[in-house]
């Protein structure tokens, strides 16, 4: 795996009401392995609590220049001290009225990272829609000015507690990379690929994720038939639990490559991966047998 890799990024980070970001976990054995496998690490901050991700954690630093300030000098003193190659950010759920504080954020972090990757994580979006609570604050076109790479999240187009819809269609992917090739550079872009399936009730959208091996080791242990949707090139399958219908949307080789072919179409930097201990063989399998640039 580490040979198709150029960056690891690390989600151990989150920050307090005050903005000092510190490491929920310990991360130093993984920043020493990657630097060991000539795969970069990434300081992952994201602004999470207990109970996962904070609006209102995000807005309450992102508001404030001084709060900001001490989210810059913390995250540089942290990945300076730990030593990471950069510092990917991932905040989500951002308040619309908080996308030019976003944005000043950004700048200010480039300024003071000196050598070290900014690395963005946005939410995928076909349109700009300001007031929108999950895309509003995502300003592509300044963003894309102000990173060094832009991760757009196209993953959870069947997101949890909807129906029960494809992960990650490539249908749904293509628009998306169309929309950003406009005000982010592809060189600088990814896409997100997601290493997992969902598994919903059909009556209720009731969901657990699961890996792509668990996905298809449950499609044989249940005795269902994988079906490919074209549209989507994505696979899926249907089972039943007693009397509780069953449908899970997941990944396949096929529609791997099918994902690889388009980041080669629109000549993007690359895709991103969420998360690397779900369980994906067919993946690196496959990578293995190709040519994968690692930039």
């Amino acid at each position: 795996m580490a040979t198709n890799l150029t960056f690891v990024a690390v989600a151990a980070f989150t920050f307090t009401a005050e903005g000092y970001a510190y490491v929920a976990g310990n991360d130093v054995p993984i920043v020493r392995k990657s630097k060991e496998l000539n795969v970069i690490p990434l300081l992952m901050i994201q602004n999470t609590t207990a109970t996962g991700f904070s609006k209102e954690l995000a807005g309450n630093v992102l508001s404030s220049p001084t709060y900001r300030r001490n989210l810059v000098a913390s995250l540089v003193n942290l990945a300076n001290q730990i030593g990471y190659g950069g510092i990917s950010v991932d905040l989500e759920f951002i308040p619309p009225p908080q996308r030019e504080d976003f944005n000043a954020f950004l700048r200010e972090l480039k300024e003071a990272m000196g050598n070290l990757i900014l690395h963005v994580n946005v939410h995928a979006k076909t349109e700009d829609i300001p007031t929108n609570p999950i895309i509003g604050a995502y300003d592509y076109k300044t963003i894309g000015e102000i990173a060094d790479i832009v991760a757009v999240m196209t993953i959870d187009y069947g997101y949890p507690g909807g129906p029960p819809d494809p992960v990650a269609p490539l249908w749904w992917i293509a628009l998306v990379v169309r929309y950003s090739i406009t005000l982010i550079p592809r060189e600088k872009l990814q896409i997100g690929l997601p290493l997992y399936g969902h598994d919903k009730v059909v009556s209720t959208n009731q969901y657990r994720a699961l890996s792509v091996l668990d996905a298809q080791n449950l499609a044989i242990s249940t005795g269902a038939v994988i079906q490919y949707d074209t549209a989507a090139r994505s696979p899926w399958f249907r089972y039943w639990k007693g009397t509780e219908e069953h449908i899970v949307w997941f990944e396949d080789i096929r529609s791997y490559i099918e994902k690889y072919r388009l980041i080669d179409l629109y000549q993007l930097y690359g895709a991103t991966y969420w998360q690397l201990s779900l369980k994906a063989p067919q993946n690196w399998a496959y990578l293995d047998k190709v040519d994968v640039i690692k930039l």
